[in-house]
């Protein structure tokens, strides 16, 4: 059965579960106190979207995350491709994390390292 999106705990004994969990994963990722996942874009404690490919590259050199980041066709918005760019990593006392984004071509120049590489490899 796949996890639930939800971040709220189904039981009231796993609230500081739930909570230790975020406050590690906010911790890790550098995000605010206050952030938490946001379920209506596919977000929980094991998958996290970020805003763009900077701030993608960004966690990815700072986690030091030992796998390729990865890249997958995404739908296309007005005739335009879209990739979506992920990596996985562990964070302790949280487990397998997945963070993504969506990658435009267009913005190619302004690609870190580990982006640029990573759309190398797929093309």
């Amino acid at each position: 059965m796949p996890e639930s999106t939800d971040p709220r705990p189904s039981h009231p004994d796993d609230a500081q579960t739930v909570n230790e969990r975020l406050d590690r994963l906010r911790a890790a990722l550098g995000f605010s106190s206050t952030w938490k996942p946001h379920p209506h874009l596919g977000e929980s404690t094991s998958r996290v979207v970020v805003w763009s490919q900077l701030e993608l590259g960004d966690l990815y050199e700072r986690l030091g995350c030992p796998g390729p980041i990865t890249v997958r066709r995404s739908e296309a918005t007005l005739g335009n491709p879209v990739f979506e760019l992920a990596f996985s990593t562990v964070i302790e006392g949280v487990g397998t994390v997945e963070i993504t984004t969506d990658w435009y071509p267009a913005f190619a120049d302004r690609a870190t390292p580990a982006v640029q590489a990573a759309m190398a490899g797929a093309a």
